[in-house]
């Protein structure tokens, strides 16, 4: 499992990390802050799946035709949805 975000979200990856187990630690890298756009589309296009916001990322899970999974909170996917058919949404 990869985590990805901004600097800013770092520290909400460190809490997901903390949440596991050390087994499941041991599969699990928080890159959040620590990539530029073209190294994440790079590691993004190598995952089996994505499960993502609504964010720049998700769309170019979209364009990369990952099987991925979209959370909606306060935006909606009627303006701004992932164009793959791969993709679900959750609101």
């Amino acid at each position: 499992m990869v985590l990805f975000g901004s600097a800013k979200d770092h520290e909400a990856g460190n809490e997901i990390l903390a949440a596991l187990n050390t087994e499941q630690q041991a599969w699990c890298r928080n890159l959040a802050g620590e990539t530029q756009l073209d190294q994440a589309v790079i590691l993004i296009a190598a995952c089996k799946a994505i499960v993502t916001n609504d964010s720049g990322l998700m769309h170019v899970a979209a364009a990369l035709n990952r099987p991925l999974v979209a959370l909606y909170g306060p935006s909606s996917p009627d303006f701004t949805p992932p164009l793959s058919i791969k993709a679900r949404v959750i609101r």
